[in-house]
């Protein structure tokens, strides 16, 4: 269940999150949490009577004597919220009832994505489940307490995990594999015991090349449910432990499945990246050490004002933009703009939201809903987030997606070092070779502290102008950036310009 819809009044209840109440495409508060529970039993129970009692059960654990008027208080609250459509609650025997349409766009969305799947089209039900997905805003009926609800959230929050396997189900079909991995491995971290996600990562880690993590994930999984539960794995989950032993053919995608480029299971891809310079040059190697980092990474890009971070960003954007199919979105925060305020974090999501297509209505109004909301949006996405002119980490922090298939380019005239915990850092030696590196050139040379393609990367560009117009740039720039190379590596002394050629002897 995800809203309930009633025509022609255009009223909308939103249960998939804090429960939202739309009249006319606009949000109203519902003044409490009295009402809020009472419209909640009435939402889980559409076009069924709930006795008054039900209700006095629910909102209390120890009912107080006025318990049933409370309640009816609370009804004629939300009648009078709902205004000329207070119809649709109706007094019914012991209770209420509330009348909706069979509009339910979750559950509607899922069963329409099984149906495609039952037949064979993959994209189709990816898609469909995919829409249903985007509908989530945070937990299901967060914000509302007692075991009743906790229950009804409980139910609600397993279609959804069910939903999120079925749209993995549809994209290993589809070809995907070593995609899926790191989704999976987080999905798992939050739902340890449930083997069908055990399972498909089993069968994306082996697709991937990757048979001795299959195995060890599948004793992994051995070990706990024993250990947890006393239990041993399922027929299935053996049954493919031992195809994956024995290198089973028949668990490799056919040929005429092969997965080709990387497409969307969204409907549309919201693209707000800037156009590339046309002169852009430079930057090479630069560019060829964060390309290696990306997709799934957050590149900072950090020094002074002009020397071409943003042409940088936008370039390297469009040069992975094959690697996240969902979604290329671009902020720009004014850190350092003249005359301009800083854009807020909240005013930053808003902008991030509206971009991937949510309703100025449905965008939550404070900066942890939002944040909450961005990273439930984007939890299914592979998506790339453009972060330009940040003035602090602060400011950044909360626009982080946090899903495993998403990537961030941040850049800013200071060096963001709050994000140091995901960064491999020159050491001191390594520091003072740089110094003396760009002492020896008319041009301050670069250093990109690199990593693995999992961690952050920081670029510390130099203020020659690469990336910046041709017509923008000193003449000297035959020696801009000094050889990017992986942190702990020592660097290298660069050759004297003493009219020898490097390497020539003394």
């Amino acid at each position: 269940m995800s809203s309930a819809q009633l025509r022609p009044t255009h009223l909308e209840f939103r249960l998939l999150g804090a429960l939202e109440l739309s009249i006319g495409g606009e949000r109203h508060p519902l003044g409490g949490s009295r009402q809020e529970k009472v419209l909640t039993l009435l939402l889980l129970n559409g076009n069924r009577v709930v006795a008054t009692t039900t209700m006095v059960d629910a909102l209390w654990d120890d009912p107080p004597v006025t318990g049933r008027r409370q309640v009816h208080n609370a009804v004629a609250r939300i009648r009078q919220i709902l205004g000329d459509r207070r119809e649709v609650i109706t007094t019914d025997g012991p209770g209420y009832r509330l009348r909706v349409a069979d509009d339910y766009r979750f559950s509607n969305a899922v069963v329409s994505a099984r149906r495609e799947a039952a037949g064979g089209s993959w994209r189709a039900a990816a898609r469909a489940v995919a829409a249903g997905l985007e509908l989530w805003r945070g937990p299901a009926l967060n914000g509302v307490s007692g075991a009743m609800f906790l229950a009804a959230a409980a139910r609600l929050d397993e279609e959804r995990i069910a939903a999120r396997e079925l749209l993995t189900a549809c994209r290993l079909e589809m070809g995907e594999a070593a995609s899926l991995v790191p989704e999976l491995t987080e999905l798992i971290a939050e739902h340890p015991l449930r083997e069908n996600l055990r399972r498909q990562l089993m069968l994306a880690l082996y697709r991937s090349g990757r048979q001795a993590g299959a195995l060890e994930l599948y004793e992994q999984t051995r070990a706990l449910l024993a250990d947890e539960l006393g239990l041993v794995p399922s027929p299935d989950l053996d049954l493919l432990h031992q195809r994956v032993l024995r290198n089973d053919p028949a668990l490799d995608l056919p040929v005429t499945r092969s997965p080709g480029p990387v497409t969307s299971v969204f409907a549309t891809r919201p693209n707000s990246l800037p156009r590339e310079a046309a002169d852009f040059v430079g930057r090479a190697a630069e560019l060829k050490q964060l390309r290696a980092a990306m997709p799934a990474a957050i590149v900072t890009l950090d020094g002074m004002a002009g020397i071409g971070k943003t042409a940088l960003a936008v370039r390297l954007a469009h040069l992975v933009a094959g690697h996240y199919p969902d979604g290329l979105l671009f902020v720009d925060l004014h850190g350092y703009t003249d005359g301009r305020a800083p854009l807020s974090p909240a005013t930053a999501l808003d902008v991030l939201l509206r971009g991937l297509g949510v309703p100025a209505d449905q965008v939550p109004a404070d900066l942890t809903a939002r944040a909450d909301r961005w990273r439930s949006q984007v939890a299914t996405r592979r998506i790339l987030v453009v972060v330009d002119n940040a003035r602090d980490a602060d400011q950044v922090r909360p626009l982080l997606p946090g899903a495993p298939g998403a990537g961030v380019i941040v850049t800013s005239r200071r060096r963001l070092a709050a994000f140091n915990v995901s960064y491999r850092q020159l050491s001191s030696r390594q520091r003072a070779l740089c110094a003396e590196d760009r002492r020896a050139t008319p041009v301050r040379r670069g250093v990109l502290a690199s990593e693995a393609p999992a961690a952050g990367h920081r670029a510390a560009l130099p203020a020659g102008g690469a990336g910046r117009p041709a017509a923008a740039r000193p003449a000297h720039r035959d020696r801009l950036v000094s050889p990017v190379r992986p942190a702990g590596r020592p660097a290298r002394r660069p050759a004297r310009r003493s009219g020898r050629a490097a390497g020539a002897p003394r």
